[in-house]
């Protein structure tokens, strides 16, 4: 649940079983939700209903109504995500009212303040999802108004402006699907701010590697990992807009080229992987590829994947060759490309990049097309003990372009600077 299970631990005690039996409830519903199990979501939303009736006679205590205000969230979101609207309708209403009435509770005004600012959203969620979408619209608008007045009360919280970017981008999504664009753009922008003056600062990335073991511990995203989520929602947005944008000052534009192979991407990302590099071939000619253009994106986007993958890792990065070896195993023949040369490479590496960004592959579809001879040399290198920083490796030799019809012509093309990224 997009509640925080660890939070309730903490400021309700981590040997108090009410909040205890209520993780363990809400944590089954999300299991079910994740493994498509719809029986067993709705057994388990009706005993995280049944639970949260138990604890009705004593409403009145406030850590009680911190617990019903966010166990109503976490089943009004189990419930939205089955399509129950009305049900879900009055779990997000009855956790609005607990956490009103634990709002005139100074001490626990700022949790409850952050949480009905959660169940507008989520209440905007519902209507987008299940309709009617011009509900969502003031739901947001609210959520957007109290996550700016907790902004001003706390100016530093980076967890509340992650959230304000959240609600923005969901307006957006509204906004784009009523046919206002210009409005549209200007609160997909608007979410991109506050989502970045709310991620820490860390060029090591140490704190988004906590964040997963958080995210871990807690059985959901922690928020810094759903900044990125969010900035990549916006970005998406804006493309889906037609306009240029610009995120964390990288450029992003609506290249027909990237979107070309983005789809191919895609391809090969859903190719069983027991049909391996020609199964991936077949279905980029399916596709309407030629034979030589498709065995040049199976060849070079793994390696511009890859390389973007290992870019990411922490500490020094090991010493990547300029170049490769394309060799014709039935005459012996050698042909050295520049990588930097090659359209195919470049193309997929600047997609690389825009994915990081966008979210436009999954995390599972990118590591599916990440598979190239380089990244399985650095892993059975390190395997062997190696340190990453200390790799120097060589260029890697290519044996299935030099029979391709039609390669001698875009190895000319490389070397006169006509290859084309566009081809066919």
């Amino acid at each position: 649940m997009e509640f925080l299970n660890a939070l309730k631990r903490k400021l309700l005690g981590r040997d108090c079983s009410q909040s205890a039996k209520l993780i363990t409830l809400s944590n089954a519903v999300d299991r079910a939700l994740a493994a498509n199990d719809l029986d067993l979501a709705k057994a388990c939303c009706a005993e995280l209903r049944s639970y949260l009736e138990s604890l009705l006679p004593e409403q009145s205590i406030p850590v009680v109504q911190r617990l019903l205000g966010a166990g109503y969230f976490d089943l009004g979101s189990g419930l939205r995500q089955l399509g129950m609207k009305s049900e879900a309708e009055e779990s997000y209403a009855r956790s609005e009212s607990f956490l009103a009435r634990l709002s005139n509770h100074r001490k626990h005004r700022p949790f409850a303040l952050s949480q009905l600012a959660a169940c507008k959203n989520h209440f905007g969620l519902l209507y987008m999802e299940l309709g009617p979408r011009e509900k969502a619209v003031p739901a947001l608008d609210e959520a957007i108004r109290m996550r700016r007045e907790i902004a001003k009360r706390l100016p530093d919280d980076g967890e509340n402006r992650v959230h304000l970017g959240g609600a923005l981008c969901n307006r957006g999504h509204v906004a784009r699907e009523m046919g206002d664009s210009q409005a549209a753009e200007r609160f997909y922008r608007e979410s991109m701010t506050a989502i970045s003056e709310g991620i820490p600062s860390c060029d090591c990335g140490c704190r988004e590697s906590m964040a997963m073991v958080a995210s871990k511990a807690a059985g959901h995203p922690h928020w810094i990992l759903l900044a990125h989520r969010f900035m990549a929602n916006a970005a998406q947005g804006l493309i889906k807009l037609g306009v240029d944008i610009t995120v964390s000052g990288q450029s992003v534009t609506r290249d027909p080229e990237l979107d070309k192979m983005l789809a191919a991407a895609i391809s090969m990302a859903s190719t069983p992987p027991e049909e391996g590099e020609e199964g991936m071939v077949k279905r980029l000619i399916a596709d309407g590829h030629s034979r030589l253009k498709a065995e040049l994106i199976v060849t070079f986007l793994p390696f511009a994947f890859g390389r973007a993958l290992m870019a990411r890792l922490p500490g020094k990065q090991p010493r990547m060759p300029d170049s490769a070896e394309i060799m014709d195993p039935s005459s012996g023949r050698q042909y050295t490309v520049r990588l930097a040369d090659v359209p195919e490479f470049r193309i997929a590496a600047k997609l690389a990049e825009e994915i990081y960004i966008t979210g436009s592959l999954t995390e599972e579809q990118f590591l599916r097309c990440s598979g190239s001879s380089e990244l399985g040399s650095i892993s059975q290198a390190l395997n062997a003990g190696s340190s990453l920083g200390d790799l120097v490796l060589s260029p890697s030799v290519m044996l299935r372009l030099a029979n391709i019809p039609g390669f001698d012509a875009w190895y000319q093309g490389l070397k006169t600077g006509s290859a084309r990224g566009d081809q066919r």
